[in-house]
């Protein structure tokens, strides 16, 4: 027993939270000093890294407990894959992208290239991205919309794409 000791409810509260979380990495910490919770580490995989960043926002935290720290990664995909087929009507993005940013520049792409198609994102983040990633799979995305439909696949360094295009000229582009 000692004085300036949190509430025991809430101290109990924010340590079972902060267990549950820990369930979620495959490797990582979590500490709660006083009431301030404290977390890093790599999510076990793409669900739990869902699952934790939802947690972890502040009307989902137990009540009294405050966020000090967070540094959780997202699991490293390897192979690194991402695909998108076109068909007109619609776009499909999927696979793993590596950050917010690059799920942005992606769906502003395929926007802008296919304005009146329907774009349904199935893109989980994930580490292991080689370098220019981002710049690549964008550059990828605008040559796919400038069919009349494709599909595109990057898996690590290794781009395919395949479909077909809107005359002669667009094919041999």
């Amino acid at each position: 027993t000692a004085r300036g000791v949190p509430h025991v409810d809430t101290w109990l509260a924010g340590l079972s939270f902060a267990m549950k979380q820990l369930a979620l990495l495959k490797r990582g910490d979590v500490r709660l000093e006083g009431l301030a919770l404290t977390i890093s580490g790599e999510a076990e995989n793409a669900e739990a890294y869902r699952v934790l960043t939802a947690s972890l926002k502040s009307e989902r935290m137990p009540k009294g407990i405050t966020l000090a720290s967070v540094q959780i990664t997202a699991p490293v995909a390897s192979p690194f894959v991402w695909s998108a087929q076109y068909a007109g009507a619609q776009v499909i993005l999927s696979g793993h992208i590596p950050g917010e940013a690059a799920r942005a520049e992606l769906l502003a792409a395929a926007k802008a290239g296919a304005s009146r198609s329907t774009i349904i994102d199935r893109m989980e983040l994930a580490e292991g991205a080689p370098q220019g990633w981002t710049a690549a799979a964008v550059g990828v995305l605008k040559d796919l919309m400038r069919l009349q439909s494709g599909e595109v696949e990057i898996k690590d360094n290794a781009v395919s794409a395949s479909g077909i295009a809107i005359d002669e000229p667009t094919a041999q582009s």
